[in-house]
């Protein structure tokens, strides 16, 4: 289904490079024995973002054999559906994959084909908001930074505020990604 659009398997997920990172559909399994629920994670990574985000990121995200500059659920492609699947059997996993062949093809293969560069990602990213949760606010502030977002500033404040009851070491992290990007000149304007 999705060779045709230069994906593989690999793992559990289905990849394919892109100029400067790659893209993912990812499955996401939770194991509820003796039934699996099951849904789609689709994500991509900039290297050129993930190397100076990774630069901050906490000792746990570094341990992480990979970063995701965006990632988003089945819920993005499939509004207002259920968007996870039980599955017991081989035949509940085949009814589960045609569900999601048209989703596939129609809907995230051409998000991801127009989703390759800095500015789309962006765009996908719908910034200024920032992610609620996870190292994804790193590289939000450092795509915002790249574009020349005009609210790169309000952005920090606002991550600034949010992360300001946790540890230390993580408010430090992030004070520190901010000074970094700050002194950065944006690559895209």
């Amino acid at each position: 289904m999705v060779a045709d659009y230069g994906f593989r398997f690999k793992k559990d997920e289905l990849f394919r490079s892109i100029p400067g990172g790659y893209q993912d559909i990812g499955l996401g399994f939770v194991d509820r024995d003796p039934e699996f629920k099951i849904s789609l994670v689709v994500a991509i990574r900039l290297d050129a973002v993930e190397e100076i985000a990774n630069k901050f990121n906490s000792p746990f995200v570094k341990s992480v054999p990979r970063t995701d500059t965006f990632t988003c659920t089945l819920e993005r492609f499939m509004p207002r559906e259920n968007t996870h699947f039980v599955v017991c059997t081989e035949a509940d996993i085949k009814n589960v994959v045609e569900r999601l062949r048209p989703v596939i093809e129609r809907r995230i293969i051409p998000f991801l084909n127009k989703t390759q560069d800095i500015r789309s990602v962006a765009a996908a990213m719908e910034l200024p908001s920032i992610p609620k949760h996870g190292p994804g606010h790193n590289s939000a502030l450092v795509v915002a930074r790249l574009i020349g977002h005009p609210k790169f500033e309000s952005m920090c404040e606002t991550y600034q505020h949010r992360i300001s009851k946790y540890p230390g070491v993580l408010r430090k992290e992030l004070d520190n990604l901010i000074q970094y990007l700050r002194g950065l000149k944006p690559v895209v304007e």
